[in-house]
This record gives structure tokens, C-alpha cells and sequence, in this order.
């Protein structure tokens, strides 16, 4: 992939976080003292495409909200970062996605999500999506919408040689046909033994293993604190892109920073490698801020990050 003045084109949910801290997380049964409830922009694919945008890329973005308040605010907000909304539907008879989220004292997080209007991103609405699928630099999806239409929207990129970068999260196993058709997939070690049927995972034969089932035989397993690997076609060990050292106030949104800032440096530049530090350096400036979609850095203050960095990767 090389510069290119087409869009990235994003398929997925967009939700209202519903967010509260609490010292640690409860246990089963457990009631525990939260914070004041905070509402924040978040949904898997809306993250995405605001790092995307954030990070420099032209953005379109197809999904769906519910008819009520959080729906017209999240749309607004998209707006606002300059993400072309028209295939984003306003639906009468569902919420909007909702995800209830507690943070513990590390910044560490536990996520349920309500997906409302999100899992009327059909098939057939994807169908109806197909010209702008086929005018993209680039086709960014995750699994927040439903399977069959993740499927359709990776069949129609196939056919337009459009790339495909498949974040598959949350994880869940998936057909055989639909991760062929993939070009770069991002996984953390979760979604990788989700997708291999497997409890423990050696990245350097089991990212092999994904890679061999995807058609651009490249793969990117991010693993937080540590950085992250990157397995290319016929490669004998993974790259290792390292991290940041930061202190982390709240991981929420940082793997989807990563993916979209990824997918933003990748359209722009062609270089993987290049691209993962660049992302790698985004999802660090992320997790030192509150909240999804606010933490999402832009590409000047994660270029001032990278340059003026003391620890710089380690």
C-alpha cells in the first residue's frame, strides 16, 4: 500500500460509554463504591475511525445509531473530526450501542456491551455500502457489528482490490471464508486464541498459523506494555515493535487507537513497520488519558511524542 488520496472506509458500532472507577473490581456477588457516572464517545468502530482521522486519513464511516440523545450526540461528534456520517443510519427501533464500563486503580478495564442499533449493520446494508467500499484506500473492521455483514463487507473489498485490516473484537472464532479474505489482521492474545481454539499461545508458531489462514498472510499481535509483533508472508520470527513507557490512567480505547492510527500511517505511507511504531506511540499517548475517543491523540502530538520522547521505545 503507498500514499493515497482515497478514504479509509470503516465499518462498525459506535456507543455511549457509561464509565465509573472503582479501587478494585468487585467479585462475584460483590456490590462496590464507584465514581460519578461519566458518558464518553466509544464503540469499537467509531474509535477506530477517529484515530484514523485524527491521525491524518480521510475517513467514511458506515453504521447506525438509535433515534434518541446519545445517537445525535455521537453523530455530531464523528462530525466534528471531519468523518463523512451519510451511510450512518438513524434507527427508530433500537438504542444506541451502550457500553458499561469500570475501571480499576491501575487503569485497568472490564467492558459489557449493549449493542442496540449496532446489530442492524446488516449485510444488506453493507450491500448498499458497496460504492463506497470499492472507492477506499483501505477497509477497517471489527466484530462489534454482526459476523454475516463483516463477511459481505470483506466479499466486496475482495472483488474491488480494496486491502482489508480485520480487528476481530470481541473475540469469537470465525468461518474460514471470511478471515481468506483478509489482508492484514490485528489481534491482541485473547482474539488470537479465540481464533486458533487455544488456551495458551507461542506467537511465534501460532502467528504463522493465523497468518497462513488470511489472504495477505500478515499478522499483529498487540500486547499492551510490551509492544507488539508482526508476522510477515514467509517470515521466521516476528518483528518486535516496541513501546512506550507511560504511566497509564485508562487502557479503554487504546488497542483501537492502535488499529486506526495503524491503518491511517499504513494508507499514507505503505511501510508496515513504520506504521505499527507509529501506532504503537499513538496507543501509548492514549492510555496516559480518561475516556475512549477524548485519549485518541492527534497526528501532530503523536509525531511531537515520538521526536520528543526521553525513554523512547522500549
Amino acid at each position: 500500500m503507498t500514499h493515497n488520496a482515497k478514504p479509509v472506509t470503516v465499518i462498525g458500532s459506535i456507543n455511549m460509554d457509561l464509565v465509573t472507577r472503582v479501587q478494585r473490581f468487585p467479585l462475584s456477588g460483590e456490590t462496590a463504591a464507584g465514581s460519578d457516572l461519566a458518558t464518553v464517545a466509544g464503540g469499537k468502530g467509531a474509535n477506530q475511525a477517529v484515530a484514523a482521522a485524527r491521525a491524518g486519513a480521510s475517513v467514511q464511516f458506515v453504521g447506525a445509531v438509535g433515534a434518541d440523545d446519545y445517537g445525535r450526540a455521537l453523530k455530531r461528534g464523528l462530525e466534528r473530526d471531519a468523518i463523512n456520517v451519510r451511510r450512518v443510519r438513524r434507527v427508530r427501533t433500537k438504542p444506541t450501542g451502550v457500553a458499561l464500563i469500570t475501571l480499576n486503580a491501575a487503569g485497568e478495564n472490564q467492558i459489557v456491551v449493549s449493542p442496540g442499533a449496532n446489530a442492524t449493520v446488516s449485510a444488506r446494508r453493507v450491500s448498499e455500502a458497496a460504492p463506497l467500499i470499492r472507492r477506499s484506500a483501505l477497509l477497517l473492521l471489527q466484530l462489534e457489528t454482526p459476523v454475516s455483514a463483516v463477511a459481505r463487507a470483506i466479499a466486496i473489498a475482495r472483488r474491488a482490490g480494496v486491502p482489508t485490516v480485520l480487528n476481530p473484537a470481541p473475540a469469537l472464532p470465525l468461518p474460514p471464508d471470511l478471515l481468506g479474505g483478509v489482508d492484514v489482521l490485528i489481534v491482541n492474545e485473547t482474539e488470537a486464541m479465540a481464533l486458533l481454539g487455544r488456551q495458551r499461545l507461542d506467537p511465534k508458531v501460532d502467528l504463522r498459523r493465523l497468518a497462513s489462514r488470511i489472504a495477505g498472510e500478515t499478522v499483529i499481535l498487540t500486547r499492551g506494555r510490551h509492544g507488539a509483533l508482526i508476522h510477515y508472508e514467509n517470515q521466521s520470527r516476528p518483528l518486535r515493535i516496541k513501546a512506550h513507557r507511560v504511566r497509564a490512567v485508562d487502557t479503554t480505547g487504546a488497542g483501537d487507537t492502535f488499529v486506526g492510527a495503524l491503518s491511517a500511517a499504513l494508507v499514507r505511507t505503505g511501510d508496515l513497520q513504520q506504521a505499527a511504531s507509529f501506532a504503537s506511540a499513538a496507543a501509548a499517548l492514549c492510555v496516559t488519558r480518561f475516556g475512549a475517543q477524548p485519549s485518541i491523540p492527534s497526528r501532530r502530538q503523536i509525531e511531537r511524542f515520538v521526536k520528543c520522547s526521553s525513554g523512547g521505545p522500549s
